[in-house]
């Protein structure tokens, strides 16, 4: 039996979630375009051929925004596989004209840390599930001004130096929220004594 197959995707992206104990945090986003596929041969011997570029980035959820870790990288993948030999044999060799570019900086190392143990605290149960919303943005009035805001009508009040935990993107559904530009944008509604309406300011 021969077989020959080819395939071509303009673009692929996969983004990993973190949504346990209600969170709803993008964690990483890997990125493959220009991908080209082929396989071709028999049940006998096999040959596997695919290039890509591809590039990853981690959510930084303190700019609520995607930072890249793993700059544009194309390669080329090729394998042949005979399961029939004896043994059975297989090579697979990874060729790339360019070198791989990863960003390595103090910030982006803390990010790293500190996403994957949250990631582990959560999976290995240390991070116990909390009765209260998940609000990972903190607002902190430091106007000098009893300010009411809210996110559709100004119902908390917070007095100078006063701060509270929201959810700005509580009910932003999963494609929006791993959307290559980041969350959209979202806006709080604020009013001070002295103003004749609430306004929207945008976040």
């Amino acid at each position: 039996v021969q077989l020959a197959v080819s395939a071509e995707l303009e673009s692929l992206r996969v983004v990993a979630i973190n949504d346990l104990h209600g969170r709803a945090e993008p964690l990483a986003a890997l990125t493959l375009t220009s991908v080209v596929a082929s396989c071709a041969g028999s049940d006998a011997k096999l040959v596997v051929a695919c290039s890509a570029c591809a590039q990853m980035h981690l959510h930084n959820p303190r700019l609520v925004a995607w930072e890249p870790l793993w700059e544009p990288w194309r390669f080329h993948v090729r394998g042949k596989l005979s399961p029939s030999d004896e043994p059975p044999f297989t090579e697979v060799k990874v060729h790339a004209d360019e070198a791989c570019n990863i960003n390595i900086s103090l910030s982006m190392c803390e990010l790293v840390s500190g996403t994957t143990l949250t990631l582990i605290d959560d999976i290995t149960g240390v991070a116990q599930p909390s009765e209260e919303a998940f609000a990972p943005h903190r607002i902190v009035n430091q106007t000098g001004l009893v300010i009411r805001l809210g996110r559709s009508s100004p119902s908390l009040v917070l007095v100078p130096g006063e701060s509270t935990d929201v959810n700005l993107w509580g009910d932003v559904d999963r494609p929006s929220l791993c959307h290559v530009d980041g969350p959209p944008p979202k806006t709080l509604v604020v009013a001070l004594d002295l103003w004749p309406h609430p306004l929207q300011v945008p976040v």
